[in-house]
């Protein structure tokens, strides 16, 4: 199953954290972000998955994932970018999927296939895959706007003003499969080509 844990990724997380609750939700994070390109709720991930991770590193019935601050939880978020080599940047993100949408909006009448565009622009560029709201939303703008005689599609910056926001994905956003999909094997790249950080979580 995807989500075991690797034995040399159990001991990494396990050296890092103070806690079991702290162990298990490391691990969450890292087997959903390896699988997703992003970071779901907690109340995203299935029981059963939670169950099964901590079963798989032996830790005890009852164990529940939660941190017991934000810094700890942002301090996790950043060793997993790390670890796979990804990088989180709304701003950069909204503009590139906005760039790739445009582009390709005058070709292409499906909202599905601008999103892939853009989704395959950031796991070129290296960086976090946003909700699936964002580029939805992009893709569906500019579409209206092609649709409209005499109009151009609107502007991505007015546009990511709006609050389209870069963050964690739903867990059952099935758009997301392909290319997220790709993350989950091809992980070991960064936005340079060079091979990805592997050592920190």
């Amino acid at each position: 199953m995807f989500f075991s844990p690797g034995s040399e990724e159990g001991d990494r997380v396990a050296e890092r954290t103070d806690s079991n609750e702290h162990q298990l939700t490391l691990l969450l994070m890292l087997k959903s972000y390896q699988r997703m390109g992003c970071f779901p709720k907690r109340v995203e991930i299935p029981d059963m998955v939670v169950d099964f991770v901590r079963r798989a590193v032996d830790l005890p019935e009852g164990t529940l994932p939660f941190y017991a601050s934000e810094k700890t939880a942002k301090n996790h978020r950043m060793l997993v970018r790390q670890r796979v080599g990804v990088r989180y940047d709304g701003k950069w993100a909204r503009e590139l999927a906005w760039e790739a949408i445009r582009s390709e909006a005058a070709s292409k009448n499906n909202p599905a296939d601008l999103i892939n565009v853009a989704l395959e622009k950031l796991v070129e560029a290296g960086l976090e895959l946003p909700a699936f709201s964002t580029p939805d939303h992009m893709a569906s703008t500019v579409r209206a706007g092609w649709r409209t005689p005499g109009s151009a599609p609107a502007s991505g910056s007015a546009r990511a003003r709006t609050g389209a926001r870069v963050c964690c994905g739903c867990w059952t956003s099935r758009s997301w499969c392909r290319v997220r999909n790709r993350r989950s094997t091809g992980l070991s790249s960064t936005p340079s080509g060079r091979p990805g950080h592997t050592s920190n979580v």
